[in-house]
């Protein structure tokens, strides 16, 4: 089978459309122009009808190290410290659009001499639809196995596949036509990252039904002891450049679960309830390293103005964070800000329109009094 043949059979079990070159040149990059972010919701909203580019290209990772988009990426990602930041977000549910065509080494494995490759090629999910919601977020999706249980309250944003590099024809993987020495072929298994930044690979059923078995879903050393489902294959995104086999292997083992899974669509509202719980949980966390007794009288709000936190703060105010809510103190938000000369954050408030000047502080005067020192 030619390498054209071969991404004609990859695109037939999946509806997507394969490119036919065969390498991309390693010194030309895709195209990397910023991506509105009206754009992407489109495109993710259609992610069904979108047709993908999987630019096979059957290099090695030591190359594939050597491209600049890769260097790039791994430059991003050992900077990132929560999905929950806007720019990672955006960044992360963007990489099936700005990197397609590209593949990232992820880590390489010996098993008995076997040597593989392990890649991931950026793409949108074809898993199953299961269930709809009525205002789905546009980011994040649940999955479940097929009688929709969903593993723990987890939130999963699609990267792309794993494929991997390896001999044409060894313990794992059976020999195809062909005069390459090595061949990349795609393992069945798609790759998402979670809303704790685990990186978790789950496969798709689909696959088997494959009219090119040979190329897809091809058996790897990694998954060849745990059964067809989904795993984590690393605790943290911010680990992948320095990634190893061991460390996969011993992650999937104690997190893996067999069965088909299926991706559902979740709330809006409940991406953002689940977001507001992180980010008051990180806001406690940080203010319980900087003294040893954390005030349990602080709201998430005060907390972040009083560590002048100007993105916290505007990502609370963006989930509805009430600005007239005092802490166990009876200071309000406002006078917080006000009192650490932040004109930021005291701006960030007044704009919400959404300040009480009316209400009493202290017990005693209100809070315009009290602003402007009128009696």
């Amino acid at each position: 089978m030619t390498n054209t043949d071969e991404q004609r059979a990859l695109a037939s079990g999946t509806s997507s459309s394969v490119s036919n070159r065969e390498e991309p040149d390693p010194n030309k990059s895709p195209a990397m122009e910023a991506i509105t972010h009206e754009r992407k919701v489109k495109m993710l909203r259609q992610r069904n009808n979108v047709k993908q580019c999987f630019a096979i290209t059957h290099q090695r990772n030591v190359e594939l190290r050597r491209r600049d988009n890769v260097k790039q990426f791994f430059t991003k990602v050992k900077t990132i410290k929560s999905v929950w930041d806007k720019h990672t977000c955006e960044w992360l549910a963007a990489l099936p659009l700005t990197m397609g065509g590209e593949a990232i080494p992820l880590f390489e494995s010996n098993i008995d001499e076997v040597s593989e490759d392990y890649q991931l090629y950026p793409s949108h999910s074809w898993l199953t639809q299961g269930v709809n919601a009525e205002d789905p977020d546009i980011d994040f999706y649940k999955l479940s196995d097929t009688e929709l249980r969903e593993p723990k309250n987890r939130l999963f944003m699609p990267l792309g596949r794993l494929f991997v590099n390896a001999a044409n024809g060894n313990r794992f993987n059976e020999r195809t036509p062909g005069k390459r020495a090595r061949l990349t072929r795609w393992t069945g298994y798609e790759v998402f990252v979670t809303n704790d930044l685990g990186l978790w690979i789950v496969f798709d059923g689909r696959s088997l039904a494959s009219h090119a078995p040979l190329w897809y879903p091809v058996p790897c050393g990694l998954t060849t002891d745990f059964g067809r489902g989904i795993a984590r294959l690393l605790p943290s995104l911010s680990e992948l450049e320095h990634a190893t086999s061991e460390n996969a292997w011993r992650s999937m083992k104690t997190t893996y679960q067999t069965g088909f899974m299926v991706i559902n669509e979740v709330e809006t509202s409940e991406v953002r309830k689940i977001e507001a719980g992180a980010i008051a949980q990180d806001t406690a966390h940080t203010a319980g390293k900087k003294k040893s007794k954390v005030d349990v009288g602080e709201t998430p709000l005060t907390s972040a103005i009083k560590e002048e936190n100007e993105d916290q703060v505007k990502r609370l105010l963006e989930l509805g964070a009430d600005v007239n809510y005092s802490n166990i103190h009876g200071q309000m938000p406002l006078a917080l800000a006000i009192r650490r000369n932040n004109d930021a954050i005291v701006m960030l408030l007044l704009n919400t329109g959404k300040v009480n000047l009316d209400l009493e502080i202290y017990g005693f005067e209100t809070l315009f009094k009290y602003l402007t020192g009128c009696k």
